[in-house]
């Protein structure tokens, strides 16, 4: 009876591990049924293994059939084990690894160790990785090896058993599936998303004259809905005749012939008569229907039509190009005046302090001959009609945080406020051309700065107007106290090179292109740019553009406790809290706002022991600073309140005082919803937020011992690269064009850890010499990081230098910290 108590027991044990596993299986099966990205299910399903096997860290690596490596993309790891991260991130996948010659060789299922520690045969690798235990399978996805599913136990060594091997074979046969489906998936979305993004007229019709698909284009071209369409058939499209026409005699010849060309006018529903150029053909062998494509040849009649006027208006663009190169030549004559001019002033004299101020007027004449210069390719490329938008899905949030980042610096200079305000019904993540988006914004906020007068105050407010399905139109208002313009100016604003008035432009600088080509980018964006100012009031410069929303985002709650939250805002400005107050309205949490450190101490007065939980206190303030307010507020309460510094100033100005007086953390300006969110979060999660300490800009030496191949055919352009990276103890050896710099490398392949591959070279050019280097048979060939220098700057320029397999582009003429920054990013 014991024994078969026993034996019963040991079978209840069985059953329930197996029910167990279902049930594991069962969760990450239902978890895959989501529309995330492969990596957040596989991470999910990571975590789940780990925490269902009590182990230290799960990882999922992924073989790069280039590089013939397994990366770890994939992990979880146990932080309540305090596991951190595998220090191993990679490590080679070819035969005579032990990993290789086990599940590719001998065809095994699994590897398990109990010990590392051991056992003899564990790689050193391994034993990087900081397990004592662990135990993987192969991941093969259609039969081809895709990976591996590693669980370690960094505590202890671990005797795997039956239920392990089962668990982990049964995970990474899900994970195969997982991947094999997101492969298939997006194969079918990449077919379906070319024919449907097209914009030409796309459509299977079958022979009794009936829609069976049709494209976006179709859609467009016409006017008409896909329901219409098929509901109502192709005869929609043509008049009685026409389509008798069509249906009688050219789909007789389609389907006699499988092919036919003819121009014809369709109507679409607004009314409006196009012509279209049509190509049937048929598809299959049993002619049941056929395929046809048509172009909107309209405008190209249309533009044949005109000839006569395009050639007055050709003779009307030649003076144009006069006056506009009358114009750019005092634009150009002026900083290159200043240019040779002090460099003349610095060859003759031997003051080392009249030398310095010499060369620093060269270099803000060197910038501003830049500007100009970017300017006038931009707006070359918009008056040819070769300029296109580059459309996608951007963070906008982040994309004005980077903004205000890059003019941080300007407002600082003349200590003037900038705000940001941002409706809440704005679309946190929005489909449009970013890069213009911000070009658009940097010319009207640095315009602002420019003639805001120091300690003024500049507000960028943006909210939608209109909304119909997916579009939005989305208006920006930036707003400055500046000196404002006229009636008469306002005309002049928009235009090529006009500038409000010309004294002005002697005052402050600028090239007059800036506000023009903004317009042109809002144009293209189906808007419309304006400006609402008085002289002496300021201005409101307003520009409308239409966007499309994309992936809706919520802002993250880490913990329930919002509900319970009770903060202070402390600032003079009344703007600063008004953007609290909308803020705590949209979050809802409780907030009291005081325009100043005293008022601020009454309401904590009154309000009890433990008053508020976060203080948001701003730096600058009258009579009492920010500093001062937390050093008094901890004073009073110790640690019970959390106080958050913000600022627009550079934390290293106040760091040491702002640790001293007990700050928690900081908040930079402007102030936006997301960064809110996260520092309230980590509070309530009680996670530090670490002071900022400044960065040191000491680059001597960071590259001693690093060698680079400097592909350049200009001893000038040479001399400027050593000269620039003279300090940082970098070696660098010259090849005068492609093809030196080709030979160099392929003598020896492992002495470089970077080239720097101008483009324009005799001989070979960067292109070539890229693909060459990309073609040869070492490893290093393929790892080795190429980055184009070059003055080829546009859109297309970068493309072309990635698709022949560089890895970066960097434009000429070369900035030094943007040099440094790039190749630390690859060399460290």
């Amino acid at each position: 009876m014991v024994e078969q108590d026993t034996c019963g027991g040991q079978g209840q044990d069985t059953l329930k591990k197996r029910l167990q596993q279902q049930e594991l299986l069962s969760a990450i099966s239902q978890s895959f049924v989501s529309s995330d990205e492969m990596g957040t299910l596989i991470n999910s399903a990571l975590m789940m293994t780990g925490m269902f096997m009590g182990a230290s860290r799960v990882l999922a690596g992924r073989l790069d059939g280039k590089t013939h490596r397994i990366n770890f993309e994939y992990e979880w790891y146990n932080i309540l084990q305090h596991t951190t991260k595998a220090a191993l991130r990679s490590f080679d996948f070819v035969k005579g690894d032990f990993s290789y010659d086990t599940y590719i060789t001998r065809g095994d299922v699994f590897i398990a160790c109990a010990d590392t520690g051991k056992d003899p045969t564990i790689s050193p690798r391994i034993l990087e990785r900081g397990a004592k235990a662990f135990i993987s399978a192969p991941i093969f996805v259609y039969n081809d090896f895709w990976g591996l599913l590693t669980v370690d136990d960094c505590q202890k060594s671990r005797d795997w058993d039956e239920e392990d091997i089962q668990i982990l074979r049964l995970v990474s046969s899900a994970l195969a599936n997982l991947v094999a489906r997101c492969q298939a998936e997006e194969e079918l979305r990449r077919m379906s998303s070319i024919v449907n993004a097209s914009p030409y007229y796309i459509a299977w019709e079958s022979v009794e004259g009936e829609f069976k698909y049709l494209n976006q284009g179709a859609q467009d071209i016409t006017g008409y809905s896909k329901n219409e369409l098929v509901e109502s058939g192709p005869g929609i499209l043509f008049s009685e005749e026409i389509y008798k026409r069509i249906v009688e005699h050219y789909n007789k010849i389609i389907l006699d012939t499988g092919f036919t060309e003819v121009n014809l006018p369709i109507r679409r529903k607004d009314g409006e008569e196009r012509m279209l150029s049509f190509s049937g053909f048929t598809t299959d062998a049993k002619k049941q229907g056929f395929a046809v494509i048509a172009l909107d040849i309209t405008e190209k009649l249309k533009l044949e039509r005109e000839l006569i006027a395009a050639k007055e208006q050709a003779e009307q663009s030649s003076q144009a190009k006069t006056d506009f190169l009358s114009r750019m030549s005092h634009e150009m004559r002026t900083p290159l005046n200043a240019i040779i001019g002090m460099s003349t002033i610095a060859g003759n004299s031997k003051d080392i302090e009249r030398i310095r101020y010499c060369l620093s007027k060269v270099n803000d004449a060197s910038v501003h001959l830049l500007g100009v210069i970017n300017d006038i390719l931009d707006m070359s490329k918009i008056e040819a009609g070769k300029f296109e938008l580059s459309c996608a899905e951007f963070d906008f949030e982040r994309m004005l945080r980077k903004l205000s980042a890059v003019m941080e610096f300007k407002f600082n200079e003349k200590k003037q406020n900038f705000v940001v305000r941002i409706d809440r019904e704005v679309p946190m993540r929005i489909i449009g051309d970013e890069q213009r988006i911000s070009q658009i914004l940097t010319n009207l906020i640095a315009n602002a700065v420019k003639f805001t007068p120091e300690e003024g105050a500049i507000t960028l407010k943006i909210k939608r107007i209109a909304a119909e399905g997916a579009r939005h139109t989305l208006r920006f208002d930036v707003i400055d106290t500046g000196i404002g313009i006229s009636e008469e100016q306002k005309g002049r604003l928009f235009n090529l090179f006009e500038q409000a008035d010309g004294t002005i432009a002697r005052r402050y600088g600028g090239t007059g292109l800036g506000l023009a080509i903004s317009k042109r980018f809002v144009e293209l964006m189906e808007g419309r740019i304006w400006v609402e100012s008085e002289p002496g009031k300021g201005s409101d410069f307003i520009f409308e553009i239409v966007v499309k929303e994309g992936k809706r985002f919520h802002l993250p709650r880490v913990t329930g406790k919002w509900e319970e939250l009770r903060i202070l805002v402390v600032d003079d400005s009344p703007d600063v809290l008004e953007y609290f107050r909308e803020y705590a309205d949209y979050m809802k949490i409780h907030c009291e706002t005081a325009g100043d450190g005293d008022e601020a101490l009454k309401l904590m007065e009154t309000a009890g022991e433990t008053p508020y939980d976060i203080v948001f206190t701003d730096w600058r303030m009258p009579k009492m600073n920010g500093i001062e307010l937390a050093r008094e507020i901890k004073s009073r309460y110790g640690n019970q309140v959390v106080v958050i510094l913000i600022s627009a100033s550079e934390w290293s100005t106040i760091t040491d005082d702002a640790e001293k007086s007990g700050v928690d953390g900081f908040i930079p300006k402007p102030l936006f919803y997301s960064s809110l969110t996260d520092c309230i979060n980590n509070r309530l999660s009680r996670v530090k937020t670490e002071i900022p300490k400044p960065e040191s800009d000491n680059n001597e030496n960071i590259f001693e011992g690093k060698n680079v191949l400097l592909a350049e055919d200009v001893e000038i352009n040479r001399e400027i690269i050593y000269s620039l990276l003279e300090d940082t103890g970098i070696q660098i050896e010259a090849a005068e064009n492609g093809r030196v710099a080709f030979e160099k490398f392929k003598e020896n392949p492992e002495h470089y850890g970077l080239i720097l591959m101008d483009i324009h070279m005799p001989e070979m050019d960067g292109y070539e010499a890229t693909r060459k280097i990309r073609g040869l048979s070492c490893p290093q060939a393929k790892s080795v990081p190429i980055m184009a220098m070059t003055a080829n700057v546009f859109k297309e320029d970068v493309e072309r230098c990635l698709a022949a397999g560089m890895n970066d582009h960097l434009g000429k003429p070369v900035d030094a910290e943007e040099l440094v920054r790039r190749l630390k990013k690859y060399l460290l």
